[in-house]
């Protein structure tokens, strides 16, 4: 039975992707049976591993459906994309925006009335035994797809910009973990706050990332290893995680590798 991790938080530009993306990637390399869901309407994780729009390909009958058809009839496998060994990809497009709207009027999810946060998690348990890891990316804001995301998870990961609109974003995001927990599901647990991102040369960052790790909510679950601002891994959407192709794939990864160690630790319960 796989673990599922979400990475969030409301906030754009702040590295949730990335971290999604590097993460589902490192897991693969290390044998692990892996699932990337992307749940953004903008479908930046499918097109970092596609390095093509989801959306023209569907247009052109190039794949069959998108995480939107999966919700839909409720079984992801018609829709699956093999990226590379261990490592599948549930991918998105703007086809995705009509789900908040259809959730609540269409007759195939009327049976879900009052939970609707719950499709998501239901839709992915028909390949729960096929991953270690389901790994979801979340769009920034805090919707129905994010909620969903959040029902469907053992864990979840706020990442956070060490920035003023960052920690802001992280009490409301938090707010929808604990209501989350309160109302779908129960056994969602913080595994910790990853900041990422962060500018040594820049004090500004360093007296953020000191203010959330004083705050008696945050500070405790604030992870011990900071994702560093890097070309390389900022360079990430454009080569993409082809071995062969982007030469700059192992420097761009490196920064994760403590990160990931830890989860499959603590999460899965792997010594490595």
């Amino acid at each position: 039975m796989a673990i599922t991790l979400t990475i969030g938080l409301q906030k754009g530009g702040i590295s949730k992707t990335t971290s999604t993306a590097v993460t589902a990637f490192l897991f693969s390399l290390m044998g692990y049976r892996t699932l990337m869901v992307d749940m953004d309407t903008q479908g930046n994780l499918t097109e970092m591993f596609l390095q093509e729009d989801l959306g023209e390909l569907y247009d052109d009958d190039q794949v069959d459906g998108t995480i939107r058809e999966a919700l839909e009839q409720q079984n992801p496998k018609p829709y699956l994309l093999r990226i590379q060994d261990n490592l599948d990809l549930l991918g998105a497009s703007d086809h995705l925006a009509s789900f908040t709207k259809d959730v609540y009027v269409e007759s195939f999810f009327k049976k879900y009335e009052g939970r609707e946060a719950l499709i998501l998690r239901d839709t992915l348990s028909v390949v729960d035994q096929d991953y270690d890891l389901i790994c979801i990316d979340t769009p920034p804001s805090l919707s129905i797809l994010t909620v969903s995301a959040l029902a469907a998870s053992d864990y979840v990961v706020p990442v956070v910009e060490c920035s003023k609109f960052a920690k802001t974003a992280l009490k409301r995001f938090f707010e929808t973990i604990e209501y989350t927990q309160e109302e779908h599901n129960p056994n969602l647990k913080i595994f910790g706050i990853l900041p990422t991102m962060i500018d040594q040369r820049r004090t500004d960052a360093q007296v953020i990332l000191e203010l959330i790790r004083e705050d008696p909510k945050f500070g405790p679950y604030v992870l011990p290893y900071i994702i560093k601002r890097k070309a390389s891994t900022g360079r990430l959407p454009i080569y993409g995680f082809d071995q062969e192709m982007n030469k700059e794939l192992k420097s761009a990864t490196d920064p994760y590798i403590p990160f990931v160690k830890e989860l499959m630790e603590r999460v899965q319960n792997v010594t490595v």
